[in-house]
């Protein structure tokens, strides 16, 4: 097809996104499987995202199975689709493929995993998730950060919170109330309040 064919695809999946339009995705996936156009590179990503916005998981899973070329925001969009399902291990499931897979991970395909430990209070996961962020070169990224040390805290290993805390260059508000909501749930008030004082100067 002509490119102008497929950008009018593409706002058509984009349009069914936004709408949460699930009968009308159904019909533009039909065609484009007829057409044989599932895995074109400029279409393929927006059809599973077509799906989770849409509520079909289901269908998500399938068309993203069908993909010959994984990238990023299919595996990104799959990932928030679990997560708000509430399919957690599934979550961290999909994250170790995504790993084998070889794509490389930015802050939009680590987030939802780190999420993930913190609900899940795992420790051997979050661990893994944060190795893969630091071999990534991101331990040091504001909301990568202030996740990580989010995770720690909830996961009741304060100590890993404060290292993470203290690597981070550029701390905001979230950053200092993690810390400090670390202490409060360890029962180290001094260390709250020291860290509260020092927030405010």
């Amino acid at each position: 097809p002509e490119p102008c064919s497929i950008k009018n695809l593409v706002s058509s999946l984009k349009i069914c996104k936004k709408n949460k339009n699930l009968d009308r995705a159904m019909c533009m996936y039909t065609y484009i499987l007829n057409e044989g156009l599932e895995n074109h590179k400029g279409l393929s990503e927006h059809i599973v995202a077509m799906f989770v916005e849409c509520g079909s998981l289901c269908d998500a899973q399938h068309a993203f199975d069908k993909l010959i070329h994984k990238n990023e925001f299919s595996w990104c969009s799959l990932l928030k689709g679990y997560f708000d399902q509430g399919d957690l291990h599934q979550v961290l499931h999909l994250f170790e493929q995504m790993q084998d897979s070889g794509v490389r991970q930015s802050r939009h395909s680590l987030l939802t995993p780190l999420k993930a430990c913190s609900k899940l209070k795992s420790i051997e996961k979050g661990r893994y998730v944060h190795d893969v962020i630091f071999k990534e070169g991101l331990e040091e990224d504001r909301i990568i950060g202030n996740t990580i040390i989010d995770m720690y805290v909830k996961c009741g290993l304060s100590l890993d919170a404060v290292e993470v805390f203290n690597k981070l260059h550029d701390r905001d508000v979230v950053s200092w109330n993690a810390l400090i909501r670390g202490y409060i749930e360890q029962g180290l008030t001094k260390d709250a309040l020291e860290s509260l004082e020092k927030m405010k100067t």
